[in-house]
């Protein structure tokens, strides 16, 4: 994730990589990417924009192309804690590894918690949910960061992913838990 933040914009890039290969067998391909601009038209209120690709053949797709757009409110903004959420409608186009293509509208809504436990600690909470006439997906992901040194930080975090229409799996909901070491720069 990289974040550029101005006096009134921001803008910030996020991308993923899941690859999990054992005996001759793939049991996770997943590769995500956005682009997520943010206006603040005051101290509270903001607009965004979202483009996003993900690629994920557990679930059954090989791409889907994400766009939304909507408003948010920073509903706690202070010292040890800020929660903001954010809705709008979306469109995405998805392409299937079985080969069929198709186009959806729907709505967007997420959210994002930071709890600064102390100088060193912070818990974060986001989520992201879609839903459209006959499929909803979220996307949880759970973390707490610690700082290491001045620039550096570790963290472990637990993600949870649902898509309620999966075309290759019977499973609807799949889980991630991961340790990752930061550099702040």
């Amino acid at each position: 994730t990289a974040t550029r933040t101005g006096l009134q914009w921001s803008h910030k890039l996020t991308a993923a990589a899941d690859y999990r290969r054992a005996n001759g067998v793939t049991s996770r391909e997943r590769y995500f990417a956005g682009y997520e601009p943010r206006y603040e038209f005051d101290p509270r209120g903001f607009v965004y924009g979202l483009a996003q690709f993900e690629r994920d053949t557990s679930i059954g797709y090989d791409e889907r192309y994400t766009g939304s757009i909507g408003v948010g409110y920073k509903i706690i903004m202070s010292k040890p804690l800020d929660l903001s959420a954010d809705i709008g409608p979306s469109v995405r186009h998805a392409k299937y590894l079985i080969g069929e293509r198709e186009t959806k509208l729907g709505a967007r809504g997420s959210m994002a918690l930071a709890w600064r436990i102390s100088p060193l600690v912070t818990f974060k909470q986001t989520a992201a949910a879609y839903a459209e006439s006959d499929v909803l997906s979220l996307n949880s992901l759970t973390s707490m960061e610690t700082k290491v040194a001045t620039r550096w930080a570790a963290a472990i975090s637990y993600n949870v992913q649902y898509e309620s229409e999966t075309l290759l799996s019977a499973r609807n909901f799949n889980t991630l838990s991961r340790l990752t070491l930061s550099y702040d720069f």
